[in-house]
């Protein structure tokens, strides 16, 4: 039906033209009438080839018909139903159009319009393009309004979702924390977002900023020209108008192209870097500092040991909850000592009851320093007689009212056995020289894990590159605060039972973190016929994990490996399955007695009294392992090797 009326429109519209022709040729005084009414059906067929819908309004009876490929029923819509299907947004100006029209003010005008092609109910808008034309009866009064119009829908919802695009971009681009801009190939400012102006008007007016071509600004300028243009990255300062401190940007420029190599323009970045390098330059100054502490906390550490191992002095204080003394010799190592009744048992009848009075004392709250010589019964200690000066000084109560003390324990035997054999004073050296032993193995097994890599990883700062440098300054680091915590850990030793050592996790990549440590063994362990081997399954493995316990574990782990192994390998891995973290050191050494398998986590157990250590470190990765919510073990044949692990909760 469409296409018969179509051909039908197309004969009509030829037969005028041919008629008007025709005219023409007999008639030249009618030349110029014709020649508009040709104009016109020109335009006609111009628009019906353009435009796929046609409908009529006819003024007299106020109605729209359809005249081709609308959807107007046969008895037409009225003005009133035409406008209900017009969207109300569109409605006034569609109006006014039929006004100018239908007035003769106006014989054509294009409008675009939204319809409603569904029901009123459930309206479906289409948006249409419209060629609108007024058509004359013989008297010059507008009879008919033409509506020649197609659907531009699709087209509309491309042009709101590009118009939404550039909306989005001019937003990012305004909005952006970094500096941007465009500039034309030849080096002319193309656009800017605020920041930008905002950064270059701290060290320039914004009239430099906007007229200074692209290629005389600085740092650019005798760096790129227009024939030598490549992606640009740098930083710099520069002396703000002001005269406050500098401002420092790192800047990076992009050279654009279209696919056939053509410039387009240049894309240029900028970041405000001031507070960044001050933040950096602040932290490195910390760093420095917590090293040049951390070295000083070991000299006086050092200084204190030495001093306490060679004046044969020990500090005591009570725990009133175990009812024990705790003793120590430095800084770092407390361990318990005698139940505080059952000392008396350890001493000669004559001094027994100067150290009980003292003890009532004490129990009474004793407000005043004091000070007993103690005889001890070389049958109670096992060895000789011993002679012991002790002072105590009262300090405050603790929450259950009872006061606490503490003070210095100094062996005197040399001065009160002066007279004995000269074999009896050798075996006192002796004794006195495995005392000072057993503590430096004690201080040494727990803090030359952290030291060695900070000393080793210092050694090597001036030898490696920036990015190996930064590297290395971070592991010092973690070293140190290693060290801090392990100082921590130690004198928090005699709380084990009462808790567990703390632990902190956090979010960390512990695969990289593992690697760090596997290289911080590999320079300890350097046993030639023993290969230090790594078992790192991952490339990164983003967990909340304690790492620098970890890296305590896996290092008491290894140092007593390297102690029992001399040929063979030592390997350090791990695994991470189900919120798991199964960390593991397996070595070819000598291996342990399976009667030993439970008792070799206490605390001073030495299955090899020769072997340099204190028996803490497995101790102390029990109660890591406790503190983490985890477990800890062993597996071990004598002759063949042991493999100790560690697993506990990382989600």
């Amino acid at each position: 039906m469409e296409t018969t009326i179509a051909i039908i429109i197309f004969s009509i519209l030829l037969l005028t033209l041919l008629g008007c022709l025709f005219v023409i040729i007999n008639d030249n005084k009618r030349t110029t009438a014709y020649k508009k009414s040709f104009m016109k059906i020109h335009g006609l067929l111009s628009n019906a080839v353009k435009y796929t819908e046609t409908i009529v309004y006819n003024v007299k009876d106020r109605r729209t018909y359809n005249a081709y490929g609308s959807d107007i029923p046969d008895g037409g819509y009225s003005v009133e139903e035409t406008n209900a299907r017009v969207h109300p947004d569109d409605l006034p100006n569609n109006n006014r159009v039929a006004l100018e029209l239908a007035s003769g003010r106006r014989d054509k005008e294009r409008m675009t319009f939204r319809w409603n092609k569904g029901t009123l109910e459930k309206p479906e808008w289409a948006t249409y393009r419209a060629f609108c034309s007024a058509e004359k009866d013989a008297n010059g009064q507008v009879s008919n309004i033409f509506y020649s119009f197609y659907n531009v829908t699709e087209e509309v919802k491309k042009k709101e979702k590009v118009d939404r695009l550039m909306w989005i971009f001019k937003q990012i681009f305004e909005k952006s924390a970094a500096g941007q801009a465009y500039y034309a190939p030849d080096g002319k400012l193309m656009h800017a977002n605020s920041k930008m102006v905002e950064l270059y008007t701290q060290v320039g007016t914004e009239e430099q900023f906007r007229n200074t071509n692209f290629y005389d600004k600085e740092p650019m300028k005798g760096v790129l020209t227009p024939k030598n243009l490549d992606t640009f990255h740098v930083c710099s300062h520069f002396p703000r108008l002001d005269g406050s401190e500098d401002l420092y940007i790192e800047l990076k420029a992009y050279p654009i192209y279209d696919s056939k190599g053509t410039l387009l323009f240049i894309s240029t970045f900028v970041m405000d870097v001031t507070q960044s390098r001050n933040i950096y330059l602040e932290a490195r100054d910390k760093r420095r500092n917590v090293n040049e502490q951390n070295k000083k906390a070991q000299r006086y550490a050092k200084q204190y040991a030495a001093m306490m191992t060679n004046g044969n002095m020990a500090m005591w204080k009570i725990d009133w909850e175990k009812n024990r003394f705790i003793l120590t010799q430095d800084f770092f190592n407390e361990y318990d000592g005698t139940d505080v009744d059952e000392y008396a048992n350890k001493l000669t009848d004559e001094t027994r009851p100067l150290y009980l009075a003292g003890l009532k004392k004490i129990r009474e709250g004793w407000t005043e320093p004091m000070k007993l010589t103690l005889h001890l019964n070389s049958h109670a200690n096992g060895n000789s007689d011993k002679w012991i000066m002790v002072s105590a000084v009262p300090t405050v109560p603790d929450a259950k009212g009872r006061m606490q003390y503490f003070g210095l324990q100094r062996d005197i035997t040399d001065l009160k056995l002066v007279e004995q054999q000269l074999m009896e004073e050798t075996e006192r050296a002796n004794n006195s020289s495995v005392t000072k032993s057993h503590f430096l193995a004690n201080m040494s097994h727990e803090i030359r894990t952290p030291l060695n890599s900070i000393v080793g990883f210092s050694e090597l700062l001036d030898a490696v590159g920036e990015e190996e440098k930064v590297e290395f300054v971070n592991i010092i680091k973690r070293n140190s605060e290693v060290l801090l915590r392990l100082i921590n850990d130690i004198l928090e030793l005699s709380t084990v039972d009462n808790g567990g050592l703390k632990s902190e996790p956090v979010k960390a990549d512990f695969a990289k973190a593992f690697s760090n440590i596997y290289q911080s063994l590999k320079q300890r362990l350097t046993t030639p016929e023993v290969k230090v081997i790594m078992e790192n399954p991952y490339d990164s493995l983003i967990i909340n994990v304690d790492v620098d316990r970890m890296q305590q574990v896996i290092t008491n782990f290894a140092n007593n490996a390297s102690k029992y192994t001399k040929e063979g390998h030592i390997k350090i891995g791990y695994t991470y399955d189900n919120g798991m973290l199964y960390m593991y050191c397996e070595d070819t050494g000598a291996g342990i007695p399976a009667d030993k398998h439970e008792v070799i986590f206490d605390r001073f157990v030495k299955l090899n009294s020769f072997v340099q250590g204190t028996g803490l470190g497995l101790s102390i990765c029990k109660a890591i392992a406790d503190g983490c919510g985890g477990s800890i073990g062993v597996e071990s044949e004598v002759g063949k090797g042991s493999k100790f692990w560690i697993k506990i909760p990382c989600l």
